[in-house]
């Protein structure tokens, strides 16, 4: 759902949960392996972190890019619910930035 000043939208079937949850799986992933930077890892980093966007800007793709022409606003606030509990909404990448370059990001 989509509430501004002025209007009130209902997105049905944005995404299918289980893309999410395949998207999230990649992305722990990535983000286990950048946990553990160490001497032996420093020449994957540059990798890593761009196969963590790719995940990031997936993610993006599947719950932000389809509504981000009606996110007038500069704040979002978000209502996750299941495994959308578990998106760092703050990460999500468009390609050019991250979502909190864009907009003050705060959880109901």
């Amino acid at each position: 759902m989509i509430i501004t000043k002025n209007k009130i939208w209902f997105v049905r079937d944005l995404t299918a949960t289980s893309d999410v949850s395949e998207t999230l799986e990649e992305l722990h992933f990535q983000f286990g392996a950048l946990r553990y930077r160490n001497t032996s890892l420093a020449k994957f980093l540059d990798g890593l972190k761009s196969r963590t966007d790719k995940s990031l800007e997936k993610l993006y793709d599947q719950l932000v890019r389809p509504i981000a022409d009606q996110l007038s606003e500069t704040r979002l606030i978000i209502v996750p619910v299941g495994s959308l509990n578990y998106v760092p909404f703050q990460a999500l990448y468009d390609g050019g930035k991250y979502l909190i370059e864009n907009f003050e990001i705060s959880y109901a």
